[in-house]
């Protein structure tokens, strides 16, 4: 069972707990989810459906000041090829 799963079933665990004690807020506040939070999964399901409720794949962050992969690729080669260039070491 993998942790996407885990979680799945912790969601949906929470509407059956408040169906079953008939109060939205006890249910949350005995598994640790707000309120709003509830709603908004409650809209969800009723609209798509339980699978929905899985948790999403996040995209890689890009970041600005990252360099291309090829250039980085191109420097590991270089380091590689020759492991004696690098910065002097002055005083040594």
């Amino acid at each position: 069972m993998t942790n996407d799963d885990v979680i799945h079933r912790s969601r949906l665990r929470l509407f059956a707990l408040a169906r079953e004690m008939g109060s939205v807020r006890a249910a949350c506040r005995l598994l640790g989810v707000h309120h709003s939070t509830y709603y908004r999964w409650r809209r969800q399901l009723v609209r798509f459906g339980p699978e929905l409720l899985r948790p999403r794949e996040r995209r890689q962050p890009r970041m600005p000041n990252a360099i291309p992969p090829m250039v980085e690729q191109r420097i590991l080669a270089l380091a590689l090829a020759y492991p004696g260039w690098g910065p002097t070491a002055y005083g040594a």
